[in-house]
């Protein structure tokens, strides 16, 4: 009985995790979607910080940057992301191998946005 029961629970904790992935990717569709939408450049031509955020930031740390639980760190309530801007820069310039290993909580590595001009990486940050 109590293998039946282990089962079912798996199978329960399987179904529960999928519904999230599936929210988390579909969050992540909308807010390119929306990235894309309305004017992405200042009056110079450059992209603006939002746009930026939103196009390259937003798919894991939500538009919010409030992040995903275990997987994906909020943004406003760390203090790399909330202290001295070189702390983000070194963020986006390097990824996960910005942070010392086994000091992070979160499953998913970022990579580094070596794609990025030093103008984009410093309107993001």
């Amino acid at each position: 009985m109590w293998a039946a029961n282990l089962k079912s629970d798996a199978t329960l904790v399987r179904s529960v995790l999928m519904v999230v992935l599936l929210g988390v990717f579909l969050n992540g569709v909308y807010n390119v979607a929306l990235a894309f939408e309305g004017s992405d450049e200042r009056n110079d031509g450059e992209k603006t910080g939002k746009f930026l955020y939103e196009s390259n930031c937003s798919v894991c740390h939500q538009l919010d940057g409030g992040g995903v639980p275990m997987m994906q760190p909020e943004l406003f309530a760390i203090e790399r992301a909330t202290g001295p801007v070189g702390g983000i820069i070194d963020m986006i310039l390097k990824g996960s191998e910005a942070v010392e290993p086994g000091t992070s909580d979160f499953s998913n590595e970022m990579p580094a946005f070596t794609h990025l001009t030093d103008n984009e990486i410093a309107a993001i940050a």
